[in-house]
């Protein structure tokens, strides 16, 4: 991307036999659903969902199996990402006087949110600007910080990273009637910027998802959301490749302590993927039993691994209880100030997100 915004508006996104298949799509549903909220008011309706512990729902057409394959890729290749299994395919249509106020449908906010990219393909074949309907893109909350609009115009789209601070709406309806198609995905940021460090992510990201890992389910989400996230906070805590790698390995080889059986990815798979260094605290790992101690190991690998235990721990952490106990935990003497300052502040976040409990 050419930038940090998260964001990337396309045109000509699906080739044109697709586009006016899917904008008749839009035009002859008539199953929608009034959706409305206390900032936002439209109509919309599910095609296709593919969802973890949700029952699917409808079947993939070629026009529609087309935009959901393009986004895919489009998303692997800008957003610097692996783009698991799941989504969903929603029509969206709006009438006038309907409006979607600012909003940021951040993922962080709900750790079994099970989308963090989207989509989002315009179908409206005659659009004008006086007919209003445009997707305002913000830095901030501040309805003044606007970086982008985007004009609803046949076969485009907007590429969209959700997080924090992925503020947008929609202006009013004055005319006619918007359509978009909303593709929905949960995908896995790779977070390293370095080619080779890039290969390495990338490989354990798409054998995770190609051995089901999203499906199974571990402390109220699934296993590879568990795994890509504890490699998220480690990341967060500024370790190197080797450690975060180990973090969103973990639990691969099994923990001999804790009941946690093995994924489908053998030792030697996992060895050549990951390293000798990262393979090596996923292997300490392996015969712990929480922070304990592994004599005569190497003190890099048992410090490393403490890290990724302690990431662990934060990761599923659900009251002020688990959190306390992670601050606890961090205060030994290998874990350096600056370290130590992250993660306060990440409990501090944590705390914060929950007190405030706002809708967004």
């Amino acid at each position: 991307m050419p930038d940090d915004r998260r964001y990337l508006i396309l045109d000509d996104v699906v080739d044109e036999a697709s586009a006016e298949h899917l904008a008749l799509l839009a035009e002859t549903e008539d199953r929608w659903k009034l959706h409305e909220e206390w900032f936002f008011s439209q109509n919309d309706f599910t095609w296709v969902r593919r969802q973890f512990e949700k029952s699917p729902i409808g079947e993939l057409l070629p026009p529609t199996a087309a935009l959901v394959s393009v986004g895919k890729k489009l998303f692997e290749n800008q957003f610097n990402s692996v783009i698991g299994n799941h989504f969903t395919v929603i029509g969206h249509k709006m009438v006038p006087g309907q409006i979607v106020g600012i909003h940021n449908d951040s993922p962080e906010q709900d750790r079994g949110r099970m989308e963090n990219f989207r989509l989002v393909f315009y179908v409206d074949r005659n659009f004008e600007d006086s007919q209003g309907g445009h997707l305002i893109l913000f830095g901030s909350r501040n309805n003044s910080d606007v970086l982008d609009a985007v004009r609803p115009v046949f076969n485009s789209a907007v590429l969209m990273q959700l997080s924090d601070t992925s503020f947008h709406g929609v202006n009013r309806i004055k005319q006619g009637t918007r359509y978009s198609i909303v593709v929905s995905y949960w995908g896995y940021p790779m977070l390293f910027n370095s080619p080779t460090d890039q290969t390495r992510v990338r490989a354990l990201l798409s054998r995770m998802v190609d051995s089901g890992l999203e499906e199974v389910p571990h402390s109220g989400t699934t296993f590879a959301y568990h795994l890509y996230n504890t490699f998220r906070i480690l990341h967060g805590w500024k370790q190197e490749v080797d450690v975060c790698l180990a973090g969103l390995a973990h639990s691969l080889l099994g923990r001999r302590h804790s009941g946690v059986a093995s994924a489908s990815i053998s030792a030697e798979e996992l060895r050549r993927i990951l390293g000798e260094r990262a393979y090596s605290i996923v292997q300490w790992l392996s015969f712990q039993d929480g922070f304990g101690e592994s004599p005569g190991n190497d003190s890099w690998i048992s410090n490393s691994g403490y890290l990724v235990e302690l990431a662990n721990l934060f990761e599923q952490a659900i009251d002020d209880r688990d959190l306390a106990r992670v601050l606890e935990q961090s205060h030994v003497s290998f874990i350096s100030p600056a370290i130590k300052k992250l993660i306060e502040a990440d409990i501090v976040r944590v705390r914060a997100t929950r007190e405030m409990a706002l809708p967004y």
